[in-house]
């Protein structure tokens, strides 16, 4: 059932983006909720009100534009200003989005949809990070083999107090040095 809802969910995007005006009318509207959600959270709020009317005022006009040219069901002017006008307006649903098949609308599948990307993110994520640490780890071991091969000779001069292979002081001053 799942698999079926993430069918609906791509079905709807690709229709989505068939026409200029459908994606005109959806990126206004959009812009439009996320203008007005950080009006109150920014300083400059006139400037933002202003923006806010002229995108409402373009997207009032490609909905005119949509509504005369298309033979598919009209959108309701009224309707999209008053999602606009109340928090409910990321639940707006375009008629060029189709009906629901299964009594499940786009926006429960959408969401399903969302969480089943972020699972896949997640489960991608956590090979990489695996992936990272084996690498990481492998580094520390060559790194401790690298220590150990350079403690040798001090471990020996500490526990004969004599150099090896007649290397004088200076001479393992000069190999110590990197």
């Amino acid at each position: 059932m799942l698999e079926l809802w993430v069918d609906d969910v791509k079905q709807w995007a690709s229709k989505g983006s068939a026409g200029c005006l459908q994606i005109s009318i959806e990126a206004l509207f959009v812009s439009i909720c996320q203008k007005k959600h950080y009006l109150y959270r920014q300083n400059d709020r006139n400037k933002r009100r202003q923006k806010i009317a002229q995108e409402k005022k373009r997207l009032l006009e490609d909905i005119h534009k949509y509504n005369q040219q298309r033979d598919g069901d009209p959108i309701d002017i009224n309707t999209v200003v008053e999602k606009l006008s109340t928090k409910s307006a990321e639940s707006m649903i375009w008629p060029w989005q189709g009906p629901n098949r299964d009594g499940v609308d786009i926006l429960t599948k959408k969401g399903l949809f969302d969480q089943e990307m972020l699972l896949s993110r997640l489960t991608e994520e956590k090979q990489i990070l695996v992936k990272e640490m084996m690498q990481h780890c492998q580094y520390l071991k060559d790194s401790v083999s690298k220590v150990q091969t350079l403690m040798a000779p001090v471990s020996l001069i500490t526990q004969t107090g004599s150099y090896p292979n007649g290397i004088t002081e200076e001479g393992y001053k000069a190999l110590c040095v990197f």
